[in-house]
C-alpha cells in the first residue's frame, strides 16, 4: 500500500501525531517574534527560509545553506544548522560548543511552550513511540549509507515490531555526510555474513565509467569495502573532460 511507503521523517511525523513544525516559515516566524518580544536573546535570530530566494538570487540562497566555518553566536541559523548535526550524530553534550549548548536550552524551551517540532525530533522522539504502519511485518530500508547514527537508532527501535529487518545501502555512495550521514551505521552492530547479499552485476554503468569510478574511490583504503561490482555489459561507454561548472552547465 502507498501509504507503507514514505521517508523516514514522514513516519515519524505521523508517528507523534503530526505535530506543528518548528522549522517552517511561521514557525520561524513565531520564534523571531518571541525574541523580539524579548523572552529569549536577540542574538539568536533564525533567518526565515521560506522569503529567501523571493526577491533575492538562488546563489544567495545557496550561500545561507552553506555551512560556516565557526560558531558565531549571534547566527542562529547557523546554530540551528549545527544543532540538527550534533543531534544526528549523536554527539555528547559535553562535545558540544557552549553557544551551541546555551541556544539548544532556548530552542527547547520555546518549542516547549508552543507545542512544535524540529525536523531532529521528529527522528529523536519517535524512537520512544510505536512504528506507525499497523501490524508491520518486514521492514525495508533504502539508501542506508544516507542515514544518520539517530536515524539507525529509530530503525531498529521500530524493527523491534517487525519480524525481519532488511537494509539496502552503498557506501560508495554516501554523499550526505555534510548532514550528519554516517554509512557505517550499516553495519553497527556487525552483520553476520550469511545475512549480507551484494548485487554485483550494474546495468547502467559503462566499462570507462565504472573503470574510473573504482580507480577514484580506492583511494578511500581501508575506510571502505571492496565488494565485486560489475559493469553493464557490451557497453563500453565514454570518459571525458569539459569545463562546465554547475553554475554554467550549458
Amino acid at each position: 500500500p502507498r501509504q507503507n511507503i514514505g521517508t523516514l521523517h514522514h513516519f515519524g511525523f505521523i508517528a507523534l501525531g503530526r505535530p506543528p513544525m518548528a522549522e517552517t516559515p511561521e514557525g520561524f516566524e513565531a520564534w523571531n517574534a518571541a525574541i523580539r518580544q524579548g523572552d529569549y536573546p536577540a542574538s539568536y535570530l533564525v533567518r526565515d527560509p521560506g522569503k529567501m530566494v523571493d526577491g533575492e538570487t538562488f546563489d544567495a540562497a545557496l550561500d545561507f545553506m552553506r555551512p560556516r566555518k565557526a560558531v558565531r553566536g549571534e547566527d542562529g541559523g547557523y546554530l540551528l544548522e549545527r544543532l540538527s548535526l550534533a543531534r544526528a550524530r549523536c554527539l555528547p553534550r559535553e562535545m558540544w560548543h557552549p553557544s551551541l549548548a546555551g541556544f539548544e536550552k532556548h530552542w527547547t524551551a520555546w518549542k516547549r511552550e508552543t507545542g512544535r517540532m524540529d525536523f531532529a525530533d521528529l527522528i529523536d522522539l519517535a524512537a520512544d513511540v510505536p512504528c506507525p504502519v499497523e501490524g508491520v511485518q518486514s521492514l525495508w530500508v533504502d539508501e542506508a549509507q544516507d542515514m544518520s547514527k539517530l536515524e539507525m537508532r529509530l530503525v531498529r527501535a521500530w524493527a523491534e515490531q517487525a519480524d525481519t529487518l532488511t537494509i539496502v545501502g552503498d557506501s560508495d555512495q554516501a554523499i550526505f555526510t555534510w548532514r550528519g550521514a554516517d554509512p557505517m551505521v550499516m553495519w553497527d552492530p556487525p552483520i553476520e555474513e550469511r545475512f549480507v547479499r551484494v548485487l554485483s552485476q550494474s546495468y547502467r554503468v559503462p566499462e570507462a565509467v565504472h573503470r574510473a569510478a573504482l580507480r577514484w574511490i580506492r583511494r578511500m583504503g581501508d575506510r571502505r569495502e571492496d565488494v565485486t561490482y560489475l559493469p553493464r555489459e557490451g557497453y563500453p561507454g565514454i570518459v571525458g573532460s569539459h569545463t562546465s561548472t554547475w553554475r554554467h552547465p550549458e
